[in-house]
């Protein structure tokens, strides 16, 4: 019997405007097939959405894996850029201190801009993560509370649903860069 997969799940990682210029960062995530009939319905429903995994040439490689497609949107136009992309077994974890970041310029096509956009992903058990930037700063994102699950211009750590990983946004200060981070709590 053939299933169809559960709708993509979208979650908005962090949004602002930085110099009049709104932006947004959300992540879809999709849930990982049991089987190759469900892996085609799958790949077919990512197409949809312009979605496709960079090593996936065929529907038996996505069983049993979750697929992330992390998007950039910038701008009056709401300019999509599809920034990372990564497929991960269902199973996997992140434990401890261990995490996974990019940086970028927050827009898009500016080679020689600041490194201010960081996109991470952190084990479900972190509570909070400290972005350093290169000026010495830093900026610390908690888990999500009532007050800030309606706010997404408060950096938070978000639990997308089928995602093995839990995941968070900083943004630089103007005048800085992406540093590191860390795993505080």
């Amino acid at each position: 019997m053939r299933t169809t997969p559960e709708p993509h799940m979208r979650t908005t990682l962090a949004s602002g405007t930085d110099a009049g210029v709104p932006w947004r960062v959300y992540i879809d995530v999709w849930k990982a097939p049991a089987d190759t009939a469900e892996a085609k319905a799958t790949l077919a429903a990512m197409a949809e959405f312009g979605e496709h995994p960079e090593d996936v040439s065929t529907a038996s490689e996505l069983v049993g894996k979750v697929a992330h497609f992390v998007h950039r949107v910038t701008g009056e136009e709401a300019r999509t850029t599809q920034i990372a992309d990564d497929l991960v077994p269902e199973d996997d974890v992140l434990s401890g201190g261990e995490f996974g970041t990019v940086s970028m310029p927050l827009l898009p096509g500016n080679g020689t801009a600041s490194q201010r956009l960081v996109i991470g992903q952190v084990a479900k058990t972190a509570r909070e993560v400290t972005c350093t930037w290169k000026d010495g700063t830093s900026t610390k994102v908690g888990r999500a509370s009532a007050a800030t699950e309606t706010n997404v211009a408060v950096p938070v750590i978000h639990s997308p649903k089928h995602s093995p990983y839990d995941w968070f946004v900083c943004l630089a200060p103007k005048s800085t860069a992406y540093e590191g981070i860390k795993v505080t709590k």
